[in-house]
């Protein structure tokens, strides 16, 4: 029912569980992965569309001035939390930058890695253990020009 199990009802009716093997929970998470790529690279394109009428509306005064229950505006307590997160620094780390791995564009990689991975006859072994969702990711990752 809609009511909380007791230890009765949990072991009358044990959670269950199916096994996946490790190799086929790493694609997965490699397609969850490359999925979340995807989608964030179309937010993007769309707040690529939106940026000019998000300004304009600043311009009217209509967003940035917006006055919250207690009668503090929100971009004041905003401009005084800039102080405190210093995000530059994180963008200058020498050390950083010197990894191959900053380079790397994940996104053109996983997309390589799963196409290649995905022609391989042992491929077929990981197919049954795909959900819709990432059926649907590989099918797309197949027609995307990289």
């Amino acid at each position: 029912g809609a009511g909380p199990r007791t230890r009765s009802a949990r072991a009358a009716r044990p959670a269950q569980y199916s096994n996946v093997p490790l190799l086929a929970k790493l694609t997965k998470l490699l397609l969850l992965e490359v999925g979340n790529l995807l989608e964030l690279g179309e937010d993007d394109d769309e707040d690529e569309d939106d940026s000019d009428e998000d300004i304009d509306s600043q311009e009217d005064g209509s967003i940035n001035g917006s006055v919250g229950k207690n009668g503090v505006e929100l971009s004041q307590l905003l401009d005084e939390g800039v102080e405190l997160v210093d995000i530059e620094d994180e963008d200058e780390d020498p050390d950083s930058r010197e990894d191959p791995l900053y380079t790397l564009d994940l996104k053109k990689y996983l997309i390589s890695f799963l196409r290649e991975f995905s022609q391989q006859p042992c491929f077929q072994h990981f197919v049954p253990h795909l959900n819709q969702n990432e059926a649907l990711t590989l099918q797309h990752i197949q027609q995307i020009q990289v």
